[in-house]
């Protein structure tokens, strides 16, 4: 499985990087037309934190899993 870094847009209510909604990847912009699952995985053994994953559908009809790294602030995407 590949992970790359990728530069997201996304919204923030209560909190910063709430949600993705869209993302670069390969100089391409892909826009975020539904979130189909979140979920959290936390690490409380080292310090390298919690992270935030979305599973979204893109503008391109593909799946995408992305992933927000709370401790180093970078957004991933699993491909």
């Amino acid at each position: 499985m590949e992970i790359r870094q990728i530069k997201v847009k996304s919204y923030s209510g209560y909190k910063a990087n709430e949600r993705p909604t869209s993302f670069i990847f390969r100089d391409r912009h892909y826009i975020i037309d539904k979130i189909e699952k979140m979920w959290y995985e936390e690490n409380i053994d080292t310090s390298q934190g919690r992270k935030r994953f979305f599973q979204v559908k893109s503008n391109d009809d593909t799946t995408y899993v992305i992933c927000y790294d709370e401790s180093t602030d970078q957004w991933l995407l699993k491909k």
